[in-house]
């Protein structure tokens, strides 16, 4: 009895979380809400399945159906949460084949099946949403081209935008470990801002990669990124300074979390990125 209540209060949390990632990317929406230019909850989805298991699946269906519009035609509702449900179980199944079952992103293979894995899923998802779109006459044909375009790359981005921030975390963690330095009530309120910095962060470069961008550590939005973490970590580490433990403590975590975020963001995320989809641009 335990052991179903535990997996129910599981599939519970991921359904909780996929619902505010989704609202999230909601803000982004267009085309009365069914199609968004950045799409998190593939990259939240993805996260939750690889790391805590795959059967934790219906989490992803109750979240997508909180969020759904339910003013459409009940088969493109049913069809939007089938795709979205597949692009993240496919993507989390492929990347753990790829990689092997390491989760670390420890080798060049473990990167590249994370983006073979997304774009894998988000293909998926894009062509059960734009054929659900299609056939409830929520989109016409001609418009089938370009929604498909948007919601493939939309999907993408937020996976590649949460792959990153992921593994940030995972280093933050790993540091606190090894450095010994322990995690409480006092710095552990920290972390929420290492997921709106990272987001931040990512952003620029996925939005600079969808319109063209290559040279990613070249452009200038590099430099904007490299000079606000710079301030941003000044102010973070003078709390380390302070005489209070808790607040010293706080100071070093985010200074730790930062850095670990900005490794990612400048190193990681081009790596991920890969060819632009768009040619022309070379530098922002």
């Amino acid at each position: 009895m335990n052991r179903h209540l535990r997996y129910v209060g599981a599939v519970g949390g991921v359904g909780a979380i996929y619902w505010l990632s989704a609202r999230a990317g909601l803000q982004l929406a267009y085309l009365h809400g069914t199609v968004a230019a950045l799409w998190p909850p593939v990259g939240v989805g993805m996260a939750l399945l690889i790391l805590y298991g795959r059967s934790l699946w219906p989490g992803i269906v109750l979240g997508d159906l909180a969020v759904a519009d339910f003013s459409q035609p009940a088969g493109t509702v049913l069809g939007q949460t089938v795709g979205n449900t597949l692009e993240v179980l496919i993507a989390a199944i492929l990347f753990l084949r790829l990689a092997e079952g390491r989760t670390q992103f420890g080798r060049v293979r473990d990167v590249a099946a994370l983006v073979a894995a997304a774009a894998a899923g988000t293909a998926v998802s894009a062509v059960f949403g734009v054929a659900s779109l299609r056939l409830g006459n929520v989109i016409s044909t001609r418009e089938v081209g370009a929604v498909w375009r948007t919601w493939f790359l939309g999907d993408l981005s937020g996976a590649l935008v949460f792959a990153p921030l992921l593994l940030s975390a995972i280093l933050t963690l790993a540091v606190t470990v090894i450095v010994g330095m322990p995690l409480n009530y006092a710095n552990i309120i920290a972390l929420p801002l290492l997921l709106g910095i990272g987001v931040a962060f990512d952003i620029y470069f996925v939005m600079n990669w969808r319109r063209g961008v290559t040279e990613h550590l070249q452009s200038s939005t590099a430099r904007a990124v490299l000079f606000s973490a710079f301030t941003t970590l000044a102010a973070f580490g003078s709390l380390a300074l302070s005489n209070d433990p808790g607040t010293a403590d706080m100071g070093k975590l985010l200074s730790v979390s930062l850095a670990c975020t900005l490794l990612c963001t400048l190193i990681v995320l081009p790596a991920l990125l890969g060819p632009s989809p768009v040619t022309g641009r070379r530098s922002s």
